[in-house]
C-alpha cells in the first residue's frame, strides 16, 4: 500500500458505520506463495480485524500462524 492509500484506509476505518470498513486484500501473485498460503494469510488478516477483541489472535498466535504459513521459516 502506498502512503496516500494508507491515509484513505485510516479515514475509512475510523468513520462510524454500521459495518466497519476493511481494505480489500490484494491477490498475491508470487511464485513462492500457493493458494493455500494465500487463504491462510487472508483468514489471519480477517481474524485480526474482528470487532470483538476476544476473537482476535494474540501476537504469539500470529507469530505461530505465520511460521505455519511459511512452513517454519
Amino acid at each position: 500500500y502506498n502512503s496516500s492509500l494508507n491515509v484513505e484506509i485510516v479515514d475509512q476505518v475510523t468513520m462510524t458505520k454500521e459495518k466497519p470498513y476493511r481494505p480489500e486484500v490484494p491477490k498475491i501473485m508470487d511464485q513462492n506463495t500457493n493458494d493455500e498460503q494465500i487463504g491462510q494469510l487472508r483468514e489471519l488478516m480477517e481474524t485480526c480485524w474482528s470487532e470483538n477483541p476476544d476473537e482476535r489472535p494474540t501476537f504469539v498466535n500470529i507469530k505461530h500462524k505465520l511460521k505455519d504459513v511459511n512452513k517454519g521459516k
